[in-house]
């Protein structure tokens, strides 16, 4: 499942994204951006519905690209679910 970020300003872009059924039962994401050309470093947070935050431990993170991260579900502690809020930031890495 792919889902596309938002430009905040000329050189950051984020999304808050609600997890759907979908894409919990798929177990992956990927964040797709604009490749602004450059290297771009990511903050992710993910909390459930409560609002407690949600340890990325063991997520399988990968940057695909400038612009582009999937995380997955890892091996034993992380793990999609629906309706959990994903908000992740890139920003460019000097």
């Amino acid at each position: 499942m792919s889902v596309a970020v938002s430009i905040i300003n000329a050189v950051t872009w984020g999304k808050r994204h609600v997890v759907t059924a979908a894409e919990a039962s798929a177990g992956t994401i990927t964040f797709v951006g604009q490749d602004p050309g450059y290297v771009v470093g990511y903050s992710v947070n993910v909390v459930t519905t409560g609002g407690v935050n949600v340890a990325l431990a063991d997520a399988a993170i990968t940057y695909t690209g400038n612009a582009t991260i999937t995380i997955a579900n890892g091996g034993s502690t992380f793990a999609w679910v629906e309706a959990q809020v994903v908000t992740i930031i890139g920003v460019p890495v000097a």
